[in-house]
């Protein structure tokens, strides 16, 4: 659904193309959403101002993504990230700095433990009691009882702390290297304040109950930042736009199909 809001924003906003689950530029994130604005000087919605709805502030930026995206003598690119729980979000703008100290941390434990056992059973050998088990077969697995119990343990935290790092510098990626002119957040209503924004981000909110087209749908409460992408990254996000559009006609097109080969063999 927020998927869904997105690419209608950026369409509602002057985007002459858009798509979902779009490639990044220079790295392997990818875009919830993304939309290409033409090199035209015109404003979106006929021009219409959007105020920013902030704390105390209860004006409503009914015009949307229109009245902060615009046009200027280059063409610009927008990324969306939808975000739909603050601990999605929170785990998302974590500290990449952070997380690789915890990382790292849980990889010196590893290590450790395994040194520790290598180290008891090569005393254990040096005394003499390499048969401490009935069954010979089972000796290899004492000898990495601990490891086998504490490992896959260690292992799925460290996997944890990788995935959320590589998506805490997703957020910071985009920004620094400037990816698209703007960098958008969306998010239900009331779900992040103003400072939780991550660092030239703007944020959106929509009412996932809300129709698509609706008036009011959005609400614009941290406007986005305008970005310097260079040439290369503007015309590559052009590009991932398109294969992302196009993958998501071909998957259409292949879904349809399989449903018109069911429905004419159960009819025979």
């Amino acid at each position: 659904m927020g998927k869904l809001v997105a690419m209608r924003a950026l369409r509602d906003a002057g985007c002459a193309a858009v798509a979902s689950e779009v490639r990044c530029p220079i790295a392997r994130f990818r875009a919830d959403a993304a939309g290409y604005l033409d090199a035209r000087p015109k404003r979106g919605a006929a021009g219409v101002a959007v105020g920013v709805a902030g704390v105390g502030d209860p004006a409503v930026a009914a015009a949307g993504l229109a009245g902060v995206i615009e046009r200027g003598e280059l063409p610009r690119t927008v990324i969306v990230e939808v975000k739909v729980s603050r601990a999605d979000y929170l785990r998302d703008a974590a500290s990449a700095a952070e997380l690789a100290a915890r990382l790292d941390g849980l990889l010196q434990r590893r290590a450790e433990l395994a040194g520790d056992l290598a180290a008891a059973a090569a005393e254990r050998d040096a005394a003499g009691a390499t048969r401490s088990m009935l069954f010979e077969e089972l000796e290899p697995w004492e000898r990495t009882s601990g490891l086998s119990v504490c490992g896959p343990l260690l292992d799925a935290a460290i996997a944890k702390l990788e995935r959320e790092r590589a998506t805490a510098l997703k957020l910071a990626t985009l920004c620094r290297y400037h990816l698209a002119s703007y960098l958008i957040m969306l998010t239900p209503p009331g779900l992040l304040s103003p400072g939780e924004v991550a660092p030239g981000w703007g944020l959106v909110e929509f009412a996932p109950e809300a129709d698509l087209g609706g008036e009011g749908t959005l609400v614009v409460r941290v406007p986005p930042r305008l970005h310097g992408p260079t040439e290369l990254h503007r015309q590559r996000l052009l590009r991932n736009i398109a294969a992302a559009a196009s993958a998501a006609m071909l998957r259409s097109a292949r879904a349809e199909l399989e449903q018109r080969r069911e429905v004419d063999q159960a009819a025979e």
